[in-house]
């Protein structure tokens, strides 16, 4: 579905644009949170969870922001992230009561800002086969078995990949 054709339709019947949103992306969906979610059990809970998110914010989906498969990407990646937070600090809570509070310091605040900038230009340098290693590692925080079964390489390949890749990033980000 194009991004014009399911603007037009958000428009003139949000019903039907909600059933095909979940209809066309469903596949997505599971990919992105079975790479963040192992557990069967949350996965279904955590796929319901971005349904409900996605059909919530539908109207905030705008065409001129991006693409719909990226608002869709992103909805569903930061959901399944948040839901494994809260599991792993459910499980975590006593531990968590013992440790201080870090609040970052503005100047701190600025530092990481500047560093999360200068890490975006350096990505959008790398060729697209890079950037999607680099995207399905620590965006989609998929594992780098997934990542070498699914392109069809050995593990010890997409390791080296990575490795020359943050080497290539590190050294652009300290000239930009």
């Amino acid at each position: 579905m194009q991004d014009q054709e399911f603007s037009a339709l958000l428009s003139g019947n949000r019903k039907m644009a909600e059933e095909r949103l979940i209809q066309e992306f469903t596949p997505l969906m599971y990919y992105i949170i079975s790479g963040i979610e192992h557990n069967p059990e949350n996965r279904e809970d955590c796929y319901a969870e971005v349904c409900l998110r996605l059909l919530q914010g539908i109207e905030s989906w705008k065409i001129e922001r991006g693409s719909l498969k990226n608002w869709v990407s992103a909805v569903t990646r930061n959901t399944a992230i948040s839901l494994l937070a809260k599991e792993k600090k459910h499980l975590h809570t006593e531990l968590q009561d013992t440790l201080p509070a870090a609040d970052a310091s503005p100047e701190e605040n600025a530092i990481r800002n500047d560093q999360e900038r200068r890490l975006h230009i350096a990505i959008k340098k790398l060729r697209k086969a890079d950037q999607e290693l680099i995207y399905r590692k620590y965006y989609y925080l998929q594992s780098t078995e997934q990542i070498a079964s699914e392109l069809g390489h050995s593990v010890r390949s997409i390791e080296g990949r990575l490795y020359r890749i943050r080497k290539k990033l590190g050294e652009w980000m300290q000239d930009a």
